[in-house]
């Protein structure tokens, strides 16, 4: 590559506003292949935008309290926290958290924030000072995120309409009913996007492998291969994205369960980074196909595997997933197993695993619904779920399911 167009590169990549213009003036193909890989970028920050704009529109149709705080001021309010509190919206944003905290409760709410910037989850009740002075009972949860490089709490508040205790199964399976209502509207926008993003990650790595064709031997030509290589990377992980969060109708074929792990093992791979979460495959070679939803079949293993790295978050090393396959012919059904070093399940807690809206998370964290959506999933497939008892700390989940059920359609 010239030496020229090695310099507009350098000054694209670090952002120079003047770099474009100078490109488009530049003649030959690998000038005009830059220009349509920028062009892909810029299209990928307005879909940014985009996501934005859905997330706000969001939150402000919610029936409940939605704020980002950081540590010194609130970053965003929605509508309904302006009518609790009797402000404005932008009367609230910039103002500290503390602010609209009465006295009595100030002490305990500057400690809970505190925790909650230390990455705690939990719920806690308080009373609010409105603007005309009135006082308001309220419950808030909320969670430490990245906003901008930077640490922010996102989080939700409802109003307490009654202190008694006989509402309070009421008001959290209202409250997970709401969370699940959420996450299916953000399901249907992220699938949206994912589709939305696929086309320009392919048109991504097709531009770096011209790149990587026209420049020929060399670091340039290495650095396009990575991106290529980077692109289509994203782009499986989008595509399977889509397939998780999209409502299919039922549809049934033969399905390699091998491929269903190693696809959602791959889709929660950042996530077990992150984590530090070392993970083991143990997948059997002699397994048949089964006649299944492989759809259903992601959805049921992303739960599992969400449930497990839930449970061994905060614990110390090892941390360790385990997903084994096996087959099981006397009975004609192959096997597939969750494995955790996490905390495992309390005795009292195993009887109510499987109901909906139970859960063992603090609150926060999950609705309940999870191991009640596996369990439905193995019972569509005329198969089972069950908690498998096992020497030393950590749970592992085993689903049972046949390999070929011709009742089902």
């Amino acid at each position: 590559m010239e030496p020229s167009l090695v310099d507009l590169t350098r000054r694209l990549a670090a952002g120079d506003p003047t770099a474009r213009a100078e490109l488009a003036q530049h003649p030959g193909e690998m000038a005009r292949a830059l220009d349509e890989i920028v062009t892909v970028l810029e299209r990928r920050t307005a879909l940014l935008a985009e996501t934005e704009q859905y997330f706000d529109a969001l939150a402000q149709q919610s029936l409940v309290g939605i704020y980002v705080a950081a540590r010194d001021r609130l970053l965003y309010v929605n509508e309904t926290i302006a009518s609790m509190l009797g402000y404005r919206t932008d009367e609230i944003v910039g103002m500290g958290i503390l602010d609209v905290i009465h006295p009595e409760d100030l002490p305990t709410v500057a400690r809970n924030f505190e925790r909650r910037f230390r990455g705690e989850t939990f719920r806690a009740s308080f009373r609010i000072v409105r603007k005309d002075g009135g006082i308001v009972l309220v419950e808030s949860d909320g969670r430490r995120v990245l906003r901008r490089g930077e640490p922010v709490v996102i989080g939700s508040v409802a109003v307490l309409d009654t202190l008694k205790r006989g509402r309070t199964e009421e008001r959290r399976q209202r409250q997970a009913l709401f969370r699940s209502e959420r996450m299916a509207a953000l399901g249907e926008l992220l699938g949206g996007l994912a589709h939305e993003l696929d086309n320009p990650l392919t048109g991504a790595a097709l531009q770096a492998k011209t790149l990587e064709e026209m420049a020929g031997p060399g670091p340039v030509a290495e650095r396009a291969h990575k991106m290529a290589e980077q692109a289509e990377r994203a782009g499986q992980i989008v595509r399977r994205f889509a397939a998780l969060v999209h409502d299919y109708p039922q549809e049934r074929s033969q399905v390699s369960l091998n491929d269903v792990v190693r696809e959602v093992a791959d889709l929660f791979d950042y996530t077990l980074q992150r984590g530090k979460i070392d993970v083991v495959l143990e997948l059997s070679g002699l397994l048949p196909s089964i006649w299944a939803d492989a759809h259903r079949l992601h959805e049921l293993l992303a739960h599992l595997i969400a449930n497990a790295v839930q449970a061994m978050r905060g614990r110390r090393p090892p941390r360790r997933l385990a997903i084994h396959t096996l087959a099981i012919p006397e009975t004609k059904h192959v096997a597939l197993e969750v494995s955790d070093t996490g905390p495992g399940v309390s005795a009292e807690a195993r009887a109510r695993l499987f109901e909906p809206f139970f859960t063992t998370k603090p609150p926060g964290v999950g609705t309940g619904l999870g191991l009640f959506v596996c369990l439905e999933i193995a019972r569509e497939h005329r198969g089972s779920i069950a908690l498998v008892e096992r020497p030393g700390r950590g749970a592992t989940f085993r689903v049972e399911l046949p390999e070929r059920a011709p009742d089902l359609g």
